[in-house]
């Protein structure tokens, strides 16, 4: 890592030749870090030098301390792609601006509206939002006036001249009642709105182990390795039933066992040792199943 009294190893300034453009990044830079960086992890797709990557990270957290503000001001949100702040932000651990939520669109005598909520951008459109709402953790949709009303209406919107969208109330992209506007604005193919939805959350891991443990209750020995070679609707299936079918047995006469998947074959009904464990070993399984 170079300073300007101490010049690194791979410092650009020495090595650059005589008429070589090049640009320097000093660490009062708010976000000189940042871009650091993000230049070290570009560099180790292509596999340059790891020194020199190496030193490029060391150069960062130099560069972080010395500005001696822990995090980047939101007001950079303005050219910065949202999305390369939310991660560096994530990577600091500091708090990511609220997600925005449904709220009532309150639209000026043009038809117009933004989300009071939602980072600002000096030219909002589908392609710059979506890493942004994705950032959020929300899926984004647009779509047009144009789509949306009648050829007459349509046709009157041209004619007038007028940026007023007014009579249009713009519809989500499907039914899903969990679309909410977050933008209402014109563009040059006509006005537009932005939906916005909760992106899906990701499925826990599997727990191979948890449901071998759980078949074992119920007289089935499906070690954690066959557990992991069966699809999840039938992990999801071989659950429920072992799980009504063991309450059941718990004198919890209200629970409802569904039928057991056919993959798994009938279980040891024999007689249980004193503290519950079977007398003879379960029924096993070491099949995949079908």
């Amino acid at each position: 890592m170079g300073t300007k009294n101490n010049p690194g190893k791979f410092d650009c300034y020495a090595n650059a030749h005589p008429d070589e453009p090049m640009f320097v990044l000093l660490g009062r830079d708010k976000i000189g870090g940042s871009l650091v960086r993000l230049w070290a992890a570009v560099r180790e797709v292509f596999r340059d030098d790891p020194k020199k990557v190496a030193e490029a990270h060391q150069c960062a957290e130099a560069m972080d301390a010395w500005s001696k503000k822990g995090g980047l001001r939101h007001e950079v949100m303005e050219w910065l792609p949202f999305d390369l702040l939310a991660a560096e932000w994530k990577r600091r651990g500091l708090p990511m601006p609220a997600t925005p939520e449904a709220m009532p669109a309150v639209r000026n005598a043009d038809g117009h509206w933004f989300h009071p909520d939602w980072p600002a951008r000096a030219t909002p459109d589908e392609t710059s939002e979506a890493p942004t709402a994705r950032a959020l953790g929300l899926e984004l949709s647009c779509v047009s006036m144009e789509h949306q009303v009648s050829d007459e209406a349509w046709e009157a919107y041209g004619d007038s001249n007028s940026p007023d969208c007014l009579a249009w109330e713009p519809e989500p992209p499907d039914e899903d009642p969990a679309w909410f506007l977050t933008a209402i604005f014109d563009t040059e193919d006509g006005p537009v709105a932005h939906w916005c939805r909760p992106l899906p959350q990701p499925e826990p891991p599997r727990d191979n182990e948890a449901t071998s443990d759980l078949l074992s209750l119920v007289g089935i020995d499906a070690p954690a390795e066959v557990v992991a070679t069966w699809p999840d609707e039938d992990v999801k299936a071989a659950c429920e039933w072992a799980g009504c079918t063991h309450l059941h047995a718990s004198d919890n006469d209200d629970v409802v066992v569904p039928p057991r998947p056919a993959f798994i074959p009938a279980p040891w009904t024999g007689p249980m040792q004193g503290d519950g464990i079977w007398a003879s070993n379960p029924t096993p399984i070491r099949v995949e199943a079908a």
